[in-house]
């Protein structure tokens, strides 16, 4: 069913983005169940900053990294439902606050799919009704992997517990989950927290339910309120596809040109038919600049290559677009704060990498 880990796209990982208090939900969550918060930060690349609110958003890969960690540092194979369990309004942004106002659950899940971008702008939501049941089916975007695991749970059982949440009910009633990926050697935490049949290598990422669950009213419904983080929600989704509009070209430029030579601003520009004024202005009015973009995709592709190849560090240096081993080593000290010797070393300890 899923495909091995080595699969995986490298540019799909930076290409897709989700929202910083998605990524924050995680750290909350990782650290409730043990983990060191300021060394999840530091393997993952990230900083405080870029979990504010207001900030911009991260690349999907900096998530599907964060699981891995949380999952090694806390010993919690369950990270993902354990994630689910904390989502609250502010998990999903405008999204959650829109949901939670509603005055029926059938109107709350319409929602998702028109503004699951807010939360992460690459998976595809769908609603459908048949047979006196709806179903909710939910598709990554991304490779079929097996790290996909602890994503597939959150999103599922994350819309399970936010519905659970705001319709204040807890009992199945008829529901039904499916998974894509293999069911895990223990079933216990599945068992606590769906409290419904689980079912694995479906087709499909899905819960599904009785029609008339649709009819249930929400606990908090305000027409005023929902009026109101709707259209929120409406400028905050009309900003995010601007801002992909262009910083998501860059970034596939950036990835194309990586393995020729180092990227510069006046090359993609070119290939953009604009001027480099004009490609930087766009920029900067979506929060981005091409330097930090370029050392973005270095970081998140070195990641990659180093965790889930066997290229040795000069032929990951040169697929990054370094001339020399030396730079990109000493780049890389500077995102990580060790070689990358030493960090595959740690990530991949039964590798035998050249």
């Amino acid at each position: 069913m899923d495909k091995p880990a080595t699969q995986t796209s490298p540019q799909a990982l930076t290409s897709y983005s989700v929202a910083a208090s998605y990524i924050a939900c995680l750290l909350d969550t990782a650290e409730q169940q043990g983990a060191d918060r300021d060394q999840l930060l530091r393997e993952s690349g990230l900083t405080a900053e870029q979990l504010d609110p207001g900030s911009a958003r991260l690349p999907v890969g900096v998530l599907l990294k964060l699981f891995v960690l949380a999952e090694r540092l806390t010993g919690d194979s369950m990270i993902g439902i354990h994630m689910a369990e904390n989502v609250r309004p502010g998990t999903f942004n405008a999204l959650g606050y829109a949901a939670m106002s509603c005055s029926t659950l059938g109107d709350a899940l319409c929602m998702i799919p028109r503004y699951e971008a807010l939360v992460y702008d690459g998976g595809r939501t769908k609603v459908e009704c048949r047979d006196g049941r709806v179903c909710v089916s939910w598709a990554s975007g991304l490779p079929e992997q097996h790290d996909l695991r602890a994503f597939n749970e959150v999103i599922v059982g994350g819309w399970l517990s936010f519905g659970r949440w705001i319709a204040g009910r807890h009992g199945h009633d008829g529901l039904a989950i499916s998974f894509r990926h293999q069911a895990p050697p223990q079933l216990d935490e599945y068992i606590r927290f769906f409290d419904c049949p689980v079912r694995f290598a479906a087709p499909t990422n899905s819960l599904s339910g009785p029609l008339q669950a649709l009819q249930m009213p929400l606990l908090q419904r305000d027409e005023e309120m929902h009026a109101l983080m709707e259209n929120h929600a409406q400028i905050a989704l009309g900003r995010i596809r601007e801002g992909r509009d262009v910083t998501a070209q860059v970034i596939a430029h950036i990835q194309r040109l990586l393995p020729v030579r180092a990227p510069a601003l006046s090359s993609v520009a070119a290939e953009l038919h604009v001027s480099e004024r004009t490609l930087r202005r766009r920029l900067q009015q979506e929060g981005a600049q091409f330097s930090e973009l370029v050392s973005q995709v270095r970081r998140q592709l070195s990641q990659h290559y180093l965790e889930r190849t066997t290229l040795s560090i000069l032929e990951v240096a040169l697929l990054l677009g370094y001339a020399e081993q030396s730079s990109f080593t000493a780049a890389f000290r500077q995102w990580f704060g060790q070689s990358p010797r030493d960090y595959r070393k740690q990530h991949r300890p039964a590798s035998t990498p050249r």
